[in-house]
């Protein structure tokens, strides 16, 4: 009968989330922006990427260390497991798996731009998966690029059959979202970015 119940809630849980298609949700609002977030990047936005980038993966976190124009610039990326009581209702999961449920979502991420932290809302990063049991070293998903005089910062998710990238177009000074998509990663690479 145990076996059964468990079986019965995998079950349940694989039938209650839907694998990414082309047509990406539209996010909730941030709580704690005061200007609205754009759910695009402005037209013929261009990313560049910044060089020198030191990423260090321990456990489930990921820390990014970069020095940009004279601003000492820190992202961390935090990840936890999966629960269906809080992940449940998400209804569109961007990442490297064949079915939902993932293994593990984006707990946090959060940018410090000389001193000044900015934690991403929830609304902008819930929906990051992987199926991996431990981040790979060899593997970073933050990436940093400046366009103009703002700031890119990029989560990739995914494998070598598909992958996405979620980025955030941000205002160094005040520090803050200027807008955030995510889209296919290839696309991005091929579109978005001037190497």
């Amino acid at each position: 009968v145990r076996n059964i119940l468990t079986c019965l809630t995998c079950l349940l849980l694989v039938a209650c989330g839907t694998v990414k298609d082309e047509n990406p949700q539209p996010a909730a609002p941030d709580q704690a922006q005061k200007a609205p977030v754009a759910a695009k990047h402005p037209a013929g936005i261009r990313f560049h990427p910044v060089k020198g980038l030191s990423n260090k993966i321990t456990g489930n976190r990921e820390v990014m260390k970069a020095s940009v124009n004279g601003r000492e610039i820190v992202a961390v990326l935090a990840w936890r497991p999966y629960r269906a009581d809080l992940d449940g209702k998400v209804a569109t999961w961007y990442g490297d798996m064949t079915r939902p449920p993932p293994r593990f979502v984006v707990e946090s991420l959060a940018l410090t731009v000389d001193g000044t932290t900015l934690t991403l809302p929830k609304s902008r990063t819930r929906s990051l998966c992987s199926q991996r049991a431990t981040l790979e070293p060899q593997f970073p998903k933050l990436a940093l690029f400046t366009s103009g005089s703002n700031l890119g910062l990029t989560v990739g998710v995914g494998d070598g059959a598909e992958s996405w990238t979620s980025s955030y177009l941000l205002d160094p000074a005040p520090l803050s979202i200027l807008s955030h998509q995510v889209e296919d990663g290839p696309t991005f690479d091929n579109f978005s970015v001037e190497y």
